[in-house]
């Protein structure tokens, strides 16, 4: 590949900038981390570019949004709470109608929405007190009669379901189509 098509791919995952940082900024609600992440996932994809990990650059911006999901699910995992159900479609892309059109839209929030109600219902209670309520591991431990340890962990094993059934409907383009046990 010539330096040239090499800057414009450059130019465009740069361009993605602001929608990531946007989508970040959603999921997290810290502007500080959004700027982290989004930088983080434009060095990446240009990583990728360089060593030819991504050939089709057509999907450049779905790449894109994968890989700063990825990043956003790892601070949310590090201690960082989501305060509502705005927070897991914001690990989806946000809304925007320029650059970010191929990142965005109604189909991911329904494959996230799919694969939760794929999920057994103690994993869904689990991800709803701790994501959708925002309750720490102890409170959702009280709530359950359950000690903290086995909360995280339960919740731990539950994100990991959750990322399989999404990750398994995306990639058979037909959405969830069994529920795990």
């Amino acid at each position: 590949m010539g330096s040239e098509p090499l800057h414009n791919t450059s130019d465009a995952v740069t361009a993605l900038l602001p929608g990531l940082k946007m989508l970040a900024m959603r999921a997290l609600g810290d502007q500080h981390m959004a700027q982290e992440i989004a930088q983080e996932t434009v060095t990446r994809v240009l990583v990728a570019l360089e060593n030819g990990q991504l050939r089709d650059h057509s999907k450049l911006a779905s790449y894109a949004a994968a890989i700063a999901r990825n990043l956003i699910v790892d601070v949310v995992r590090a201690g960082r709470k989501v305060d509502s159900l705005a927070g897991v479609e914001a690990l989806m892309p946000c809304a925007d109608p320029d650059a970010l059109a191929e990142l965005i839209g109604n189909e991911n929030r329904q494959r996230m929405r799919a694969a939760l109600l794929r999920l057994p219902a103690g994993d869904r209670e689990i991800l709803h007190l701790t994501y959708f309520e925002g309750l720490s591991s102890l409170e959702v431990a009280d709530r359950l009669g359950k000690t903290a340890a086995v909360i995280r962990k339960r919740k731990e094993r539950a994100v990991a379901r959750l990322r399989e059934v999404f990750i398994r409907g995306v990639n058979e383009g037909t959405g969830v189509e069994r529920t795990l046990r």
